[in-house]
């Protein structure tokens, strides 16, 4: 009977401590003193100049909270990257890690529109926040899920800026897309299709390539052949600038658009020579980095104090998203929970850090940004076109 008494008390001491764990509203991934953040990108393999640029900038930003803020409401943060390698499959197994065995509260800014389009799905079964992943294909935020949510302008947006631009601004006449052969490039080439039937145009001899092709020499023949006199290009740096070349070499000068994956200061020590760059046309999600506006000057700083790396787009960009995690967590107040995170985020309405520009969610709408900065390639670096972002805020199709 003592026996029995004994175990009995024993039970009960545990079940009182586990329902007061519960009542205080601990959240996986949180404790008294830290937050755990996860994300999952490219460190090695082809796209490892994003991947390493995205993680120093989410690191610097962190470093700063935690060093110069003691944390949020007195937590730390604590991040958790895993490399992926621009894989499908080793996403999953990231993710999954990251879930199970790490137990983090959310993921934020993971890289790729491969990787993230196999993440997400598992992130919105477990109702782990899965925010601002660093692509801007429509899968990310098309159909609307809880747990997911949008930053970066949307392919199909900027292309429509971009390709109104050329007709508009560069008189474009014959227009081709040069574009990764995935699914980012392909919402590429298929926004400028759609949006060139406003002009009564057509695209001339679309190009799709692999991230591994290394001779373009036929490609830019081809596009030289058929007169093509501008082109939109969906294509990341190693790969732009190979295409740039043979265009030099072969003394062919078409009016080149980039979108945002090229747009980095990287693309000039790549190319060494400025003869490669000069005149191209880039949309970039941020203001040039060496720009005198004070939070790029802020990030600047920062750069300097907390990392070796040269600063970069892409280390902006995710100082930029995590600063909008921070100011959530910020919002959201001590008892934060996944939930409460996901409603607040959901409330903001022109949200503004001073690198994300206009930023609103509801629980329809979990797209993000809509605007974006027009720059030109000018002796090795990058040059604002216009001062203000170009915002596409009209109704896009998405059948």
């Amino acid at each position: 009977m003592k026996v029995l008494m004994k175990t009995t008390a024993s039970f009960a001491l545990i079940l009182i401590l586990v329902l007061s764990s519960l009542a205080a509203g601990a959240e996986v991934g949180v404790s008294k003193d830290k937050i755990l953040v996860g994300t999952h990108m490219a460190l090695t393999g082809p796209a490892a100049f994003a991947g390493k640029g995205l993680l120093e900038g989410m690191k610097v930003y962190f470093q700063f909270v935690n060093e110069e803020q003691g944390g949020i409401h007195g937590r730390k943060i604590e991040l958790i990257a895993e490399d992926d390698g621009y894989k499908p499959t080793r996403a999953v197994a990231a993710v999954k890690k990251l879930m199970d065995r790490d137990e983090i509260f959310a993921i934020i800014e993971a890289l790729g529109g491969p990787t993230t389009k196999v993440a997400m799905p598992i992130a919105q079964k477990r109702k782990i926040p899965y925010l601002w992943p660093s692509t801007a294909t429509l899968a990310i935020v098309h159909p609307v899920r809880r747990y997911i949510f949008g930053y970066y302008t949307q392919f199909d947006r900027i292309c429509v800026g971009l390709t109104d631009l050329a007709v508009k601004k560069l008189n474009a006449k014959k227009i081709a897309v040069f574009y990764a052969d995935q699914e980012a490039g392909h919402n590429v080439r298929d926004a400028v299709i759609e949006r060139l039937k406003k002009y009564n145009m057509e695209t001339l001899g679309n190009v799709g390539v692999k991230m591994t092709d290394v001779d373009y020499s036929g490609v830019v023949a081809k596009l030289k052949t058929s007169g093509v006199d501008t082109i939109i290009i969906a294509t990341h740096i190693p790969t732009t600038v190979a295409f740039l070349k043979e265009c030099r070499r072969q003394n062919y000068n078409p009016t080149c658009l980039q979108d945002p994956q090229s747009t980095d200061p990287m693309m000039f020590k790549l190319a060494k020579d400025p003869a490669v760059t000069n005149g191209l046309i880039g949309a970039t999600y941020m203001l040039p980095v060496d720009s005198d506006a004070e939070p790029v000057k802020k990030w600047r700083e920062h750069m300097a104090k907390y990392s070796k790396m040269p600063p970069g787009n892409y280390s902006l960009m995710a100082y930029c998203v995590t600063e909008m995690f921070c100011d959530a967590l910020k919002q959201v107040g001590k008892d934060l929970t996944r939930e409460a995170l996901i409603d607040k985020l959901e409330t903001w309405k022109n949200y503004d850090n001073g690198l994300s520009g206009p930023v609103s969610y509801g629980p329809e709408d979990h797209e993000g940004s809509e605007g974006f900065f027009v720059v030109k390639a000018k002796d090795n670096k990058w040059e604002l076109m216009f001062d203000k972002r170009v915002n596409v805020t009209e109704k896009m199709d998405r059948k």
